[in-house]
């Protein structure tokens, strides 16, 4: 997928300062090196809880003064960071984190008590990684956007019957997975309960597809606006767009479409008109 240049040399005073991302890096940090420093003071032989507790607060302070630091002098390291795969970079290294501290307790290199709290906080990390790079994407988004061409905005989901036809599969997966997740658990078949556990999610995630949302369409991409982040997808992503009797369908090879119920919207030619400029019409 191609990405759109970014000039950020020079940032405007609405960029010079991301209080959020700054926080929220700094809490990434502090998990994910936590582990490493604990077990850096243990080796030493310093193992009293309460030193060991208080050096994980020594590292969670240090990360968020780092973070606010960096961030602050480099205000286009964000948008820069989302605007590739590097994004993505952070919740890796949670995962790698989690399981090298199972794999160090595997080998007898590390104690019970440090390889799962290891375990925990690149788990931890690595979700936080996944939230600080959908941010980092949300910012480089906005940054885009603030010097493109808006040509329409709607707001619409997936027409009615497709939706509650979603609703339905969502509901059938997320509740059998329930019940999985429980059996395994009561059984103590742990394969039965992480498959339940995968699949209650998967659940979840599947039910709100359909859901309203705030498209724009723009000279560099839709963007697609949600409560707490912004995704803009260059038009190269799609493969064209098509009308059907109850929505206009935007295609995506190997996604979700985007589909847009005419009902939902007040003016569906104007809709179909601003895609056709950028997509071919797709039979």
């Amino acid at each position: 997928m191609s990405r759109l240049a970014l000039q950020v040399a020079d940032p405007t005073p609405a960029r010079r300062s991301d209080p959020v991302f700054g926080i929220a890096a700094g809490l990434y940090l502090a998990l994910l090196l936590s582990p490493a420093v604990l077990l850096a003071v243990s080796v030493a032989g310093w193992s009293d809880p309460a030193l060991l507790y208080g050096t994980f607060l020594a590292t969670g302070v240090g990360a968020l003064a780092l973070a606010g630091v960096v961030f602050s002098r480099r205000p286009g390291l964000v948008p820069w960071l989302g605007s590739s795969r590097v994004a993505w970079l952070p919740a890796v290294l949670g995962v790698v984190v989690a399981v090298g501290s199972l794999a160090a307790f595997n080998a007898h290199l590390l104690g019970g008590g440090l390889s799962v709290i290891g375990a925990f906080l690149g788990l931890f990390a690595a979700l936080g990684g996944l939230a600080l790079g959908g941010l980092a994407r949300s910012r480089y988004a906005t940054a885009v956007l603030e010097d493109v061409d808006e040509e329409t905005t709607v707001e619409g989901g997936w027409p009615t019957t497709a939706r509650n036809r979603l609703y339905a599969v969502a509901g059938v997966l997320a509740g059998l997975s329930a019940i999985g997740w429980i059996a395994g658990v009561v059984a103590g078949f742990d394969w039965l309960a992480t498959l339940g556990q995968m699949g209650f999610s998967l659940g979840l995630v599947t039910s709100v597809l359909g859901r309203s949302r705030t498209y724009r369409v723009t000279s560099a991409g839709l963007a697609v606006d949600e409560p707490l982040r912004t995704r803009l997808v260059p038009w190269s992503a799609f493969e064209g767009w098509d009308r059907t009797d109850d929505a206009i369908e935007v295609r995506r090879p190997w996604r979700v479409d985007v589909r847009l119920a005419t009902d939902d919207l007040a003016d569906p030619d104007a809709v179909a008109d601003a895609l056709a400029r950028h997509l071919p019409a797709r039979a």
